[in-house]
């Protein structure tokens, strides 16, 4: 039940727009504003749709044969970003960048490790910076913390992620750093990126975000220590689930608090 529900699709977009609801919520002014989630929501989902297909046609290249199915997240999703240009400049700009990213990073970028981290760390910048400026802000450096937190966050669950996969990957011959240093180590060094990211935290100015990302950070670190010490069957992956739960109940605590201040 585990696998399948992690591999969901769905899953995934809908797990993806988390931190641009986050970077939305930590931006946005008023609650009139709110009510341009009805229509930001979807793009969000939609980008994630695009972003999903690009990847899964690049995992099976070698057995990929186009069909129409693929039309739909493949051109028509970027061509309706490209046409709604003009409500929010910003925001579609970023969409398009963090399109761009992940979508090198499925033909080439994660083949390798270093490109695979840069991506992710990018990505983890992007996905933040879209719900900032979908909120309607364009000075973006008061924001650069909140930002890196969520690059070097991307970045240690991309590590945790590539240690899980570290038997299918090497199968694929990819390049990760599981496959390049070995599984176990890979897994440990996943910890610096998230002591660099908790650096960045601390040096938020929104101190409601410090607290709820302090303690989704803290059940990290916790998380980490214990299954560092037991290791028992499938750590990994329970591992991933235990995380993903933490900083989801953190970014929705943030959320509800900041909604019912600003009502």
């Amino acid at each position: 039940m585990i696998k399948p529900f992690l591999k969901s699709r769905i899953t995934e977009i809908i797990f993806g727009t988390g931190i641009p609801m986050v970077g939305f919520i930590c931006a946005v002014k008023n609650t009139g504003a709110l009510f341009d989630l009805f229509w930001i929501y979807p793009l969000l989902l939609l980008t994630g749709w695009h972003i999903i297909t690009v990847n899964d046609i690049c995992f099976d290249r070698g057995n990929f044969r186009f069909s129409m199915k693929y039309f739909p997240s493949l051109v028509l999703v970027p061509l309706l970003l490209a046409g709604i240009f003009f409500l929010k400049p910003a925001f579609v700009l970023v969409l398009f960048l963090t399109i761009l990213n992940w979508n090198i990073y499925s033909l080439y970028g994660k083949y390798n490790w270093l490109t695979g981290l840069f991506h992710n760390f990018a990505g983890g910048i992007l996905h933040f910076l879209v719900g900032v400026t979908a909120a309607g802000c364009t000075d973006l450096f008061p924001y650069y913390a909140q930002a890196l937190f969520f690059g070097f966050a991307m970045i240690s669950g991309a590590v945790h992620h590539d240690a899980c996969h570290f038997l299918e990957d090497s199968r694929r011959n990819y390049r990760t750093g599981a496959v390049v240093f070995g599984e176990a180590i890979w897994w440990r060094l996943g910890v610096i990126p998230m002591l660099a990211g908790t650096i960045f935290l601390l040096c938020s100015k929104d101190m409601l975000f410090m607290f709820c990302f302090c303690l989704s950070s803290s059940s990290y670190f916790v998380l980490y220590s214990a299954t560092a010490t037991w290791k028992f069957n499938n750590y990994m992956l329970y591992f991933r689930i235990l995380c993903r739960f933490a900083f989801a109940m953190g970014a929705l605590a943030y959320i509800a608090v900041r909604l019912l201040r600003m009502s």
